[in-house]
């Protein structure tokens, strides 16, 4: 048998595609492969990274139930400290004000004519004072209303803001009975 040299050999060319075919189906292969092992990789870090939180949420959880623990175990403490604290506060008001008190006494007396006897008074937190006073004679009473009048006109630290008689009864001994409510500003000490 004779060979025909210049026949086409369609095996050649088979083969070629072939091989061409097989190199792209292990590309798409391998790009597959590659693309399935960086998908599980991702589920995987996914995975772990959701896994990560949470044992951070329990550790936080539970750092929280501490403090929570801490906190409820300070609590008394603070309560005494608060309670001490507001104890102090009226302790100091309470000096405070004896002395604040002591010096708007001090300045109603320089009013009060010394035979006008004070049968009681009490003392708001504005400073007003009122109180009852007594006296047999009616001239005490003139002489009272003239020093009111005359108490501003005196260089002091006080000021007379307001004085009132609210009532005046005479009983059946001839004894006088007012009812008085001032208010003095004064110069606070501290």
């Amino acid at each position: 048998m004779t060979t025909n040299q210049s026949a086409i050999n369609f095996v050649k060319k088979d083969k070629t595609v072939l091989k061409l075919q097989a190199r792209r189906i292990y590309i798409i292969q391998s790009a597959s492969m590659f693309i399935l092992a960086a998908y599980i990789l991702v589920l995987i870090l996914t995975f772990s990274y959701s896994t990560f939180l949470s044992y951070q949420n329990r550790v936080t959880e539970k750092n929280i139930a501490n403090e929570i623990k801490d906190i409820e175990k300070l609590s008394p403490i603070e309560a005494k400290y608060i309670l001490l604290k507001q104890k102090t506060e009226a302790a100091y008001n309470t000096t405070k004000s004896m002395y604040r008190y002591q010096d708007l006494m001090q300045a109603l007396f320089q009013l009060i004519p010394s035979d006008l006897l004070i049968d009681g008074f009490s003392v708001d937190e504005n400073n007003n004072v009122i109180f009852t006073a007594k006296t047999s004679n009616p001239n005490t009473i003139d002489n009272f209303i003239g020093k009111v009048k005359q108490y501003n006109t005196v260089q002091t630290d006080n000021k007379l803001v307001k004085a009132l008689i609210n009532s005046v009864s005479i009983d059946h001994t001839g004894v006088y009975t007012l009812n008085i409510t001032m208010y003095v500003e004064f110069k606070q000490t501290s």
